[in-house]
């Protein structure tokens, strides 16, 4: 007998495993996977539970402040040098939405939204105007947890008080209006806010 008639397998014998045994088995390692990575990416968000301070906006010098006073808030890092800035919160929770309350004489309703505009009066005798966005951005890109980013030129940090603060140092004192989506080709305004809240939404 040969090598080969001695290893030759019978075609008219079925192998050990039927198709749907077979099918049924792959099926169940395929499961076994996605399961195995949907826990893991679980417990990676799980990590980040520390819930982010929200962003009020004020008018005068034009403020970005983390938290509400007498909550102490996060510091500002530099994201891109004088162009986009993030709260300084490795353990901030992912950033899904913003939820934005207004405050000043329109009465405008409250919304949640991806990403909104600051447009800024920032010097009365030129009209000048300064616009600077508030979105969320993967962290970096090895990371794609979404976080708040700041995004305009001009600002400049204090991270010594309890609330830091990022200014725009303009004369005027008047924020015109803050335009945000409402959905993917719908945009909305509220016009002279005094007060913005912008509470970062998982």
């Amino acid at each position: 007998m040969t090598e080969q008639t001695r290893y030759r397998v019978d075609p008219g014998k079925k192998g050990l495993l039927s198709d749907s045994t077979r099918k049924m088995l792959i099926a169940f390692t395929i499961g076994a996977i996605l399961a195995g990575a949907a826990v893991a990416f679980l417990m990676f968000r799980a990590a980040d539970d520390e819930d982010r301070p929200p962003i009020i906006v004020r008018g005068g010098s034009l403020i970005f402040q983390s938290e509400e006073s007498g909550t102490p808030g996060k510091k500002w890092a530099a994201k891109v040098p004088n162009k986009e800035w993030i709260s300084d919160h490795d353990a901030g929770k992912w950033v899904s939405m913003f939820e934005v309350t207004f405050e000043g004489p329109n009465d405008c309703s409250s919304a949640y939204t991806p990403e909104l505009t600051v447009y800024y009066k920032a010097a009365a005798e030129k009209e000048d105007i300064v616009s600077f966005q508030v979105l969320r951005q993967p962290k970096n890109q090895g990371n794609n947890k979404m976080e708040t980013v700041i995004s305009g030129a001009g600002l400049t940090e204090d991270n010594n008080a309890a609330n830091p603060t990022l200014t725009y140092a303009g004369t005027a004192n008047e924020i015109l209006r803050v335009d945000y989506k409402r959905g993917p080709s719908t945009i909305a305004s509220c016009e002279a806010p005094t007060k913005v809240t912008i509470k970062p939404i998982p």
